[in-house]
Order: C-alpha cells, then structure tokens, then sequence
C-alpha cells in the first residue's frame, strides 16, 4: 500500500494534507506528523490519514467550512485531533455519504455540531473517539444510514443536547454521554436510536434522556448522576432492557412519561432516585415488567394521573417512605404478578377517580394501609395477599371509593378492612386471618359475599356489611366463570338485583315508578364471554320468576340474511317459538336491513324491545356505534341492560390458553409461563376482533411444536409427563410452521422422526 508522508517542516514535499490527498492513489496512506493544519478537508477518494505521535499534537483545523467533508464511498481517519473552522460556519465532520471511518480520534466543535450526519448515504463508523462541542450537539443525526459509535466519549454543554436523533437508528455501543445544560440524548419523531451498554450521566439541568414521538432503544445502559430526571417521554415509544437508574433528582421522577407515549421497561433497576421511579401522565401507557424499583425518599416511587394507564408486571417495589404506588386525577393502571413492600406510608393509594386494578400480587410490611382507596376510587384486587400492617390496617376504603376485592388473603394486621367516610367496596371470596380486628365499618357499606374469617368483628358487621341475597347468590356462578369482563360482572349483580327487587314489589302490590325491561345490549367484540353471561342471566330471570325458561337461543343475522326471503322469515318465527320464554341471543343484527324480510324481522324485534311485559328476553350483541344508530331511541331506553364487553388482556388471554391446556390434560410447565405470556401479548397485538379464534390456532401451534419436541426422542423416554407438558420451546411461533389440521401435518411429523 502507498504512503505520503505531510508534514510542516519547511522542506516538506507535502505541507498540507489536501495537497496529499489530490496526488493520492485509492488505497494510499497519508501519514501526518504533529503540527497544526489549517485546512479544510475534501475525502474523495478511499484514503487513509494516520497522526503520527500523539493524538492531541496532530491537529486539523478547518478554515471556513467543515473541517472534514465526506465525499466518498469510504476512508479512515486515525489518531488526530479535528477541530471547527476558526469561522465556526460548519460542524467539525459533515458526512453527507459514505462511511467514514474515526478511529482513536477527538473531534471538537465551539458553535456547531461536532459531527453531522445528514444524509441516508452516509454509514459512518466512529470508534475509541471523544467527540465535544461547547455551544452545540456533539452529535446530529439525520441519517436513515447505519451508523456506529462504539467506545467514544461525547460531550456537550450547549443547550440541547449531546446526542441528537432527528431521523435515523444510529448505534452507540459501550458509549459515555455526558454534559451540562441540555439533554444526553434527544430523539424526535422519526428518530430511534440503539443504545448498548453506554453510561448517561451527569445532566443537572436538563433530562438525561428526551423523546418526543421517538423510539430508542437502551440495552444494558447506566442513566445515573443527575439532579433533573432521567428520561422524559412526550409521545413516542422506546425499550430499555437490563438497564439501571440511579441517584437522579429529588424534584422529578426518573423516568417521566407523558403525551399517549408507551415505553416498555425490562429487567430494569432503578433505585435511590428521591423524586421516584416513574411518573405516567397525560394518556400515556407503557409495560413496565421484570423491573426492580426501590430507594424513594420524597416522592412516590410510582405516580398515574390524567388519564394515564401504564402495567406493572412481575415487577418489585419496596424500601421507600411515600408509597409505593399513587393513582389519582383519573389515572388507572394495572399491578399484576408484582411485589410492593417496605414503606412508611399507604403502600398503594387510588384517589380522585383513579382506577388501580391489582392482580396475583403480594402487598406487605408497611407502617399505614397497604392498599386505600378513596375519593370515588376503583379496581379490581384479585388473588392478592395483604399482609404484615401493625400500626393502621391492610386495606382502607373511603369517601365513595368502590373496589373489588376477590379471593385475597388479608393477614397479619391491626384490621383487615377499614371501611369510613361513605366508603363501598365489594369483598368476595376473601379470606381475613391473624389480624386484631377483621372488619370495621363505620358509617361505611361494603358488600360481603362468602367471606371467611377467624378473627371476631368488634364492629357491627351484620348492620355494615350486605350479604348477597338470593338469587344472585345462585346464579353468579354462571357469569362468574368468564374470564375477565368484571365490569359486565358488576352491572349484571346490579340489573339482577334489581329486578329481584322489583319482583318483591308486584307480589305485594306496590307501585313501580321505574320499572326496568329484561331486554339487554351486549356491545363489544364478539367471543367475549357474551353467551356465558346470558346463561347467567337467563338463569336469574328463571329463579326470580320472571321467566319460565333458562334456555338460550342464538341467532346470527348474518347467516340468516344469506337465506331466501321466505325460508328468512320461517327461520325467524322457528327461532321465536323456540326461544319462547326464555333468552333470544341475537348477533349481527343490522345485517338483516339489506331485504325486505329482514326488515319486517327488524320491525318485530323493535316491538318486542317496546314491550314491559316480554314473554321472552333479547339480547342484541354487536358494535355499539351500528346498534345506536339502528335502535335510535330505543338506545336511551336499554342504557341501564347496556353491558360493554372488553377485548382480553394478553393475561386473560394467558387465562384462556391454561383452561385450553387443562380441558385436553396439557400442563404449562412453571419455566415456560413467561414464554406463555409473551406470546399473548404478540397475539393481543392482532386487535380486539377475533382474539379467541386466534388463540385456538396459536394453541394447534403450541401442541404441533410440543408434538415434533416428543416424536425427536426415542420411545422409552416418551413418558406421560413428557407428553402432557409444555415447555418455553413449545412457545416458540415460525410463520412457515405447518400446523394441525394440515394435510402435511402427518408428514411433518414423519420428517423429524427420521
């Protein structure tokens, strides 16, 4: 390979470096000895420029435009200083194509970037360099290039940022990022950026991270050392896995997220931060899973409010003084699979209309409540255990606060539930032990259903506490076996409560004012758990005497609009005299409106809407917007039998997967629960429509995968456990899989048995 020798020696046959560079070869090496060249460089063509000596005593030095501009496909620059034109006009590197290589470098800018990547074409590589500007970004990308910085040092003290993402996912690997008043990193809408093992530190004033609308990437990096916040989110998404926050400012949380943003934190610590761990606001969400938060002093470790609706999954928080969790201002969120423990105050408050909903959880060891509601609170507390609250009490509801807590283990407690101030709350299922008292209801009223309790009441209990009154406590079996749905739960305990109630009055003779119809809308996705409900249901209607029959009958107005006009109408009045005196569940409604049958079918259903005294009940199922705008005033009539169904949480859909697995003797082995969770959030992804039909297949997936597993070892090793257990490989989901059901399943099979 060439080399040209540049030096400033009077006698030199090169004394700049662009001289060198014209009379050079592709391929040649410059060698440049130390001095100071004042220049600005033009790279176009494959060269190489070497310092000799120490980086610090081989200085370039632009003139009027960028120090260095890229015109090529591809060069190296190695072991020189690059500093902005004495003009300060340009960035220090402008890289506009190609890949540029800076190896053991330092690049230093006063006014502007430091280094500017602004074009797709440009790929740079930028290795063992530091990288500052005084004023500016040490680093602006707007490139869609790949672009790699790997064990540089970048600094900045200017007012934006160190790190600057407009567009583009450049790389930073093993990277510190470092600065004063403006952000370490800041990524914009078209932004991302991949973050992997670097070190984020020392921002006093501004976040360390900002993202608006963008979505970086962080793997194993440290965001530590600052007295402002470490990321702020206003929209946008990011994932931060395996990474640690520590000692940032008391004023703000770690990490901030707002504006409908939705992050996912992973195997992430974040500790000894005094303003908390995580401030959700502003309609955001986020997955925060795996996660360990602890070390608060002044604030909360977690805040949601305004509408924000984050999930904490399998995460621990603990040894703090505010809280683990405040949920207020409308905030809602749900707490599934978590630890919270170890703080001087409410371990969990919902206040204000927040809605906090807590799930196979354990809530322990505090100085006052572990979970208090108040303020018109909800949620649902399923399946959790609250434990270890000597000085107040394990849970407290208050000032028209209205939970549900079903199936939890209260112990351990100076009171199990404090019920105060007008507070509600339903218990079901509940079980209160060890504590002084296990209920005390002052000017309270909870609902207590099949409770139990080794602990003697001090308070009147019987007076407070409403036990679930027949038939509801029959009946609610029926609807209490779907999945989820527990607000469609909850309204049908009141609709069928009240429906008791008015069956009372007629039998003694006593006026209605408001008599409620027994016809209901279902809205929602369809699969939801509608059928299960309406068995309940039916099964209700049945008990409390309303109707002579629990029979559900369904019919699908899709299928019956695809029928003649006469064998329509026969069908329909087949239907009727079937589903007489019973529940006429009816899907797809305003299909039927396209012919002239359908619309004398749709001219009865009204009539039997419009009728009090129904010898059969309607239910309509479908999208809430098609069934408004085709009832009209009907609508306004149904509202209190208007039950909303939800789409499945991927837990839920979790919940559906292990009754499947269960239904044909398959267990999920403890190692693959995580694996079985994560591919329900893949599949919850899809949308609401059409969640259990997905599910079903992904199930045929699973057994083939578990299937090809077993047919790989030889038959003595097939033993039952083997055959009935699901492992995490089972979980795994290849697009080209061919699945059972397939005419090339068999054969599949065959393949990997030879």
């Amino acid at each position: 390979m060439a080399k040209i020798r540049v030096s400033r020696r009077w006698f030199a046959k090169y004394r700049n470096i662009q001289d060198a560079i014209m009379d050079a070869k592709p391929g040649t090496t410059i060698e440049v000895e130390p001095g100071v060249y004042q220049e600005d460089l033009w790279l176009d063509r494959y060269i190489e420029i070497v310092g000799l000596g120490d980086d610090k005593e081989v200085v370039i030095q632009g003139k009027k435009f960028a120090t260095i501009e890229m015109g090529t496909g591809y060069a190296v620059i190695k072991n020189v200083t690059v500093k902005e034109s004495r003009m300060a006009q340009a960035p220090a590197v402008l890289m506009n194509k190609g890949s540029l290589v800076l190896e053991d470098c330092r690049v230093m800018a006063s006014k502007s970037p430091a280094i500017s990547i602004l074009h797709d074409d440009a790929e740079p590589i930028v290795r063992r360099s530091s990288v500052f500007s005084e004023k500016n970004v040490a680093v602006q990308c707007q490139s869609a290039g790949k672009i790699l910085f790997e064990q540089c040092e970048l600094l900045s003290h200017g007012e934006l940022a160190v790190v600057f993402i407009a567009q583009g996912n450049p790389f930073f690997r093993k990277c510190k990022i470092t600065g004063t008043l403006g952000y370490g990193v800041f990524v914009e809408e078209l932004g991302q950026g991949r973050f992997e093992e670097c070190n984020v530190y020392g921002f006093h004033h501004s976040p360390a991270v900002g993202v608006h609308g963008g979505s970086p990437t962080f793997l194993r990096t440290q965001i530590h050392d600052g007295k402002a916040t470490g990321i702020v989110f206003q929209g946008g998404k990011g994932v931060f896995e395996e990474c640690k926050f520590y000692a940032l400012g008391k004023e703000r949380a770690a990490v901030r997220v707002a504006g409908r943003a939705l992050p996912r934190f992973h195997h992430t610590e974040i500790k000894n931060c005094p303003g908390g761990a995580f401030l959700f606001e502003e309609e955001a969400g986020g997955i925060v899973e795996n996660c360990d938060l602890y070390g608060f002093i002044d604030k909360p470790a977690v805040v949601i409010r305004t509408e924000a609706n984050p999930q904490f999954l399998r995460t621990r928080i603990h040894d703090g003084d505010q809280g683990a969790i405040a949920c207020y201002h409308s905030g809602k969120g749900i707490v599934e699979s978590c630890e919270l423990f170890g703080f001087n105050r409410n371990i969990v408050t919902v206040l204000d209309d927040g809605r906090l909903d807590i799930l196979r959880s354990k809530v322990y060891h505090g100085q006052e409540y572990g979970i208090y509601y108040a303020q018109k609170a909800e949620g649902i507390v399923q399946e959790t255990e609250i434990k270890q609250f000597p000085d107040r009490g394990a849970v407290c509801i208050a000032h028209a606060a209205d939970p549900t807590f079903v199936r939890c283990h209260v112990s351990q407690s100076k009171v199990g539930v404090h019920v105060i101030d007008n507070g509600r709350g339903t218990f079901e299922e509940c079980t209160l032990t060890k504590c002084d008292e296990a209920w005390s209801v002052e000017n309270g009223h909870p609902i207590i259903k099949r409770c139990l309790t080794d602990i003697p009441s001090t308070t009147a209990e019987p007076q407070s506490a409403e036990e679930e009154s027949e038939p509801l406590s029959e009946y609610a079996a029926e609807w209490e076996r779907v999945i989820g749905q527990e607000k469609v739960k909850q309204q049908m305990r009141d609709v069928v409560t009240y429906l008791d109630y008015q069956q009372e009055r007629k039998r003694l003779g006593l006026p209605l004012p408001d008599e409620m119809p027994i016809h209901a809308v279902f809205c929602g996705p369809a699969d939801t758990g509608q059928v299960e409900v309406a068995e309940g249901y039916g099964r209700a209607l049945k008990g409390i005497g309303i109707l002579p029959s629990d029979q559900v009958i369904r019919m699908d107005a899709g299928l019956l609009a695809q029928q003649s006009e006469e064998a329509m109408l026969r069908e329909w009045h087949r239907l009727i005299d079937q589903g007489k005196g019973g529940i006429l569940l009816i899907e797809r409604l305003p299909l039927l409106a396209n012919t002239e049958s359908g619309q004398s079918i749709i001219r009865h259903i009204k009539q039997m809407l419009a009728q009090r005294e129904a010898d059969s009940a309607l239910i309509l199922v479908g999208e809430e917007s098609l069934l408004k705008e085709w009832l009209g005033e009907q609508w306004n009539d149904l509202v209190k039998n208007r039950f909303t169904f939800v789409p499945y949480t991927p837990y839920e859909l979790a919940e559906h997967f292990e009754q499947m697995a269960r239904a044909e003797e398959y267990v999920i082995h403890p190692s693959a629960k995580d694996d079985c969770v994560k591919a329900m959030i893949h599949l919850h992804r899809y949308g609401p429509e059409g969640q259990l039909a997905r599910l079903r297949e992904f199930f045929q997936q699973v057994k083939f995968n578990h299937g090809r597993r077993c047919v790989r070892l030889p038959k003595e090793k097939r033993n039952k456990e083997l055959l009935v257990t699901l492992m995490p490989e089972d979980f795994l989901n290849e697009e080209t899989d061919i699945r059972p059901g397939n005419p090339d399943w068999l054969a599949e099979i065959e393949r990997y048995l030879h």
